[in-house]
């Protein structure tokens, strides 16, 4: 099957937004946290711990969805590189 014009130049767009982000991964995930999650001084997605604990999170049938994760923010890449998770 051949591409159209349109469906090509998306294509060749896609592929190029891809090898951008992919450059520049740590640039996009530091300006999204800093847009969307520092709240002053405060991370708001772990508040300053490193860890997001969702441990208890459910699904409303019950099944169990949750875990911890580093989080994104400096405490978060200092936490993960020193492989620590609370268990």
């Amino acid at each position: 099957m051949e591409l159209t014009e349109v469906e090509e130049f998306e294509k060749k767009l896609r592929k190029t937004i891809d090898r951008v982000l992919l450059k520049h991964k740590g640039d996009v995930i530091k300006q999204l946290w800093v847009d969307e999650y520092v709240n002053g001084i405060h991370c708001s997605l772990c508040g300053n711990i490193g860890v997001i604990d969702t441990s208890n999170a459910t699904t409303p049938n019950g099944q169990i969805v949750g875990r911890k994760n580093f989080c994104i923010c400096p405490n978060g890449r200092l936490a993960k590189r020193l492989n620590y998770l609370d268990s």
